[in-house]
């Protein structure tokens, strides 16, 4: 009983760190998962616990399928309330081509998506989340002058 503990112990000591590896990887920050971090607290370690305990219990392919349900599923849910909203986009192909573009650059520019500062970053305090996210903020306010007032679209 003692080998299977230490095994369990050691794994969660490793899904620990790939979880805190993860969370810096999604602001942009690399940093090199640990073989057993020290800091990890109890928490931390229940967390990965539990989600070792459930990808024994609940296989894969049900999680996917959950997932592809939830997808398919949504849509259909909202229109037992109201009509599913037709989408309307007035740019061209080469507009949005060139937004995917700057859209990739900017997250390689500012390493990491606006997402992953404003949610994971700031969620960790991290200045330098805190920093990118008001220069993602101010640069939106700015465009939005610009093109609104300034350019009168």
């Amino acid at each position: 009983m003692r080998s299977s503990e230490s095994a369990l112990d050691s794994d969660v000591a490793r899904d620990s760190s790939l979880l805190e590896a993860r969370a810096h990887d999604a602001v942009g920050e690399r940093v090199e998962p640990e073989v057993a971090p020290l800091e990890a607290t109890h928490r931390d370690l229940e967390h990965a616990l539990v989600g070792r305990i459930a990808e024994r219990v609940v296989p894969p392919r049900v999680v996917t399928a959950a997932f592809v349900l939830g997808l398919l599923g949504a849509p259909l849910a909202y229109l037992l309330f109201a009509r599913l909203p037709v989408p309307r986009i007035d740019a061209g192909y080469a507009a949005l081509i060139a937004a995917g573009l700057l859209v990739g650059v900017g997250t390689r520019y500012g390493s990491g998506c606006t997402s992953g500062h404003g949610v994971c970053g700031l969620a960790r305090l991290s200045p330098r989340s805190l920093a990118a996210t008001a220069c993602f903020m101010a640069s939106g306010f700015a465009t939005v002058f610009v093109i609104r007032h300034l350019f009168n679209l």
